[in-house]
């Protein structure tokens, strides 16, 4: 179990949960009356493996702590058209690993 307030914690356990050694993960998220347990291990099967491992390229780049938008757009029009666009997802995935200056390069114009 995680315990958290941060929405980026959240984000990095479900983009993690499949490296970790572990069956579920649980996070409890809030505090007092808003506390609520969260099943990450769902999340991540219903978003399936791919997504869930690009989901903090993805949070990153719509806004997250430090933006709070991609040029004008917010996440959920953002996550309607990543999720028309498989090369979309797997420039997420480069970018969600280690990107080098030349991989930036190959997947930008994916995601612009």
């Amino acid at each position: 179990m995680i315990r958290t307030v941060d929405t980026d914690v959240m984000v990095i356990a479900i983009s993690l949960f499949q490296h970790m050694a572990v069956s579920e993960l649980w996070l409890a998220f809030g505090t007092g009356q808003n506390l609520r347990y969260v099943p990450i291990h769902n999340i991540v099967r219903n978003l399936g493996p791919r997504t869930a491992t690009s989901l903090t390229a993805f949070h990153a780049f719509t806004g997250c702590d430090q933006i709070s938008f991609f040029a004008g757009r917010g996440k959920n029009t953002a996550w309607a058209t990543w999720q028309v666009s498989d090369d979309v997802t797997s420039a997420f995935v480069a970018l969600s690993s280690t990107p080098t200056a030349e991989t930036l390069t190959e997947i930008m114009p994916a995601i612009e």
